[in-house]
């Protein structure tokens, strides 16, 4: 075979790659993903996201960015996030890079790294579906710093967005714990007995009867405490720290009333 045709075979299979468009590239990398080609999958979406459409670009650096969490990147996941939110903002992909960003600081102990994303994500994607998740996760970080306060603003912001929401019973029920955090019982009772009475037989209403039960007890009302842990611990998602709670309660009324000899 000639020089020039042999050069010719070995270039060919590159030229005609790089003819291939932004969209097939962006099938490749999807099915190369599926079929467990993590590297592959990588190269097709980066040649994937020279394309300026969200639709082809966005998803593709979002693909990227996924593939490297998956490979153990998370440094690269992070830039191309960055990509994705300066190239497409407000779309869908950027979003959904936010919350991977948020997951990512989570991960890396950083919640107030998580709390910007989720604000940015909240910023860019104003209508979006997640937006009562991503708000009950910007309320469950901050009472994970130990500020209850900023928690149950947030809280109560998701409670004025969506009254009616698939996460109503856990933000009421975050708003009671937060009070009871802050070690208000009188302002955390009511708010555990609304929990309580607008979601009945729930796992929420169970978890409320608890909070309550634990301001009771707190409070040197056993009885009214023993009866609320008994009432809540068929439908509570951790029964067993439920009865824990109802031994510790025996031992305190047993030191309260030590029986007589």
């Amino acid at each position: 075979m000639a020089p020039g045709l042999a050069k010719l075979f070995l270039v060919l299979p590159l030229l005609l790659l790089a003819c291939e468009s932004p969209e097939k590239q962006l099938e490749k990398a999807e099915a190369l993903r599926l079929a467990g080609d993590p590297e592959g999958a990588a190269e097709a979406y980066a040649r994937a996201a020279a394309s300026d459409l969200p639709e082809v670009g966005g998803v593709a650096l979002l693909g990227h960015a996924e593939v490297s969490v998956e490979a153990g990147d998370p440094a690269r996941a992070e830039e191309l996030c960055h990509d994705t939110v300066a190239r497409f903002p407000s779309t869908s992909p950027a979003g959904d890079c936010l919350r991977l960003r948020a997951r990512l600081r989570i991960l890396d102990d950083d919640p107030w790294g998580a709390i910007e994303a989720l604000k940015l994500f909240l910023e860019h994607r104003p209508d979006d579906p997640a937006c009562e998740e991503v708000r009950f996760q910007v309320a469950q970080r901050y009472l994970d710093l130990a500020d209850p306060a900023q928690a149950r603003l947030e809280w109560n912001a998701l409670l004025e967005a969506f009254p009616d929401g698939r996460l109503a019973a856990d933000a009421r029920l975050g708003v009671a714990r937060s009070h009871d955090v802050a070690g208000d019982c009188p302002l955390a009772v009511p708010a555990y007995r609304r929990v309580a009475n607008e979601h009945p037989n729930t796992p929420q209403s169970a978890e409320a009867m608890v909070g309550e039960a634990g301001c009771l007890e707190a409070a040197g009302e056993l009885e009214a405490a023993e009866r609320l842990y008994r009432r809540a611990q068929p439908l509570h998602p951790n029964p067993a720290m439920v009865l824990q709670r109802l031994e510790g309660l025996e031992r305190s009324r047993w030191v309260r009333d030590p029986p007589q000899n």
